[in-house]
């Protein structure tokens, strides 16, 4: 058994939501080992969360991106003494921000690991497994994706749709198609901004409460991240009405810190 991140009961045939919860559970004393009653609960909530996932305790057919996503949890979530007990210290994350109802909020780290309903995918117009944001989130999904996208098929710049998150702890997967950056004087802002609009609104359409959302078009897309940023957070602040979470995901510190930023001087 390969362990991750200390955690010796787990190893890469853990589906990635079983793995996440164990290493959320509060043990008391020094040893990082959940009790066998602990695992059995965790067990069986992930099976009522993800019916999608296989048995918890069992091997998936393919792996490859849930063992990835494993050992980033292990990595970024690096557990941390509290007294007398061992917790998981969070990802770097801002305090939530309550705008127009909505609690918004910026972190830094993977996205496939967010505790939210729905995750969004900077998607190609073909809906295929790509590079960055797009290739992480399929590994972590799994081949169930790709079958789901090759269903629907295209997507149009600026507009969104939806999936299954299949082995994702997200219940939902939102795919949207950022615009390219040719200038910004060929539609790129509208583009970016109703991919945003969108999301949410399909987010919600499916019954999504808590949604985050990548930096989207940032990528190979060559979107300059700062005007990026400042579309991304008015979007979100004016229309995620009926959302309870909106959580703006950034892989780098610099984007973080722009995040950050809009987020204190808004609303």
């Amino acid at each position: 058994m390969t362990a991750l991140g200390g955690f010796g009961v787990l190893n890469a045939t853990h589906c990635v939501p079983f793995q996440r919860s164990v290493k959320r559970v509060v043990v008391s004393g020094e040893s990082a080992t959940p009790t066998a009653k602990q695992l059995a609960v965790v067990a069986h909530e992930t099976a009522a969360r993800c019916p999608y996932c296989a048995p918890a305790t069992g091997p998936t057919t393919d792996h490859a991106g849930a063992a990835l996503a494993g050992d980033a949890a292990a990595i970024s979530n690096t557990a941390t003494q509290t007294g007398t007990a061992t917790r998981l210290r969070r990802t770097p994350h801002t305090d939530p921000r309550v705008i127009s109802g909505i609690e918004i909020e910026a972190a830094r780290g993977d996205i496939t690991l967010e505790p939210v309903d729905a995750i969004v995918n900077a998607a190609n117009a073909a809906l295929r497994r790509g590079g960055g944001v797009c290739g992480a989130i399929f590994a972590a999904a799994g081949p169930e994706l790709d079958d789901a996208c090759g269903a629907i098929g295209s997507c149009a710049t600026g507009d969104a749709v939806v999936t299954p998150g299949f082995r994702l702890g997200a219940r939902r997967i939102v795919h949207t198609v950022g615009p390219v950056w040719h200038g910004g004087d060929q539609g790129e802002p509208e583009h970016l901004a109703s991919c945003y609009r969108k999301s949410i609104e399909v987010a919600r359409d499916v019954g999504a409460i808590s949604i985050a959302f990548p930096a989207i078009s940032t990528g190979i897309f060559g979107y300059p991240a700062r005007p990026a940023a400042e579309i991304a957070v008015a979007t979100v602040c004016e229309h995620g009405g009926g959302l309870g979470l909106v959580r703006l995901v950034a892989f780098d510190e610099p984007t973080f810190t722009m995040y950050r930023e809009l987020l204190a001087t808004t609303g």
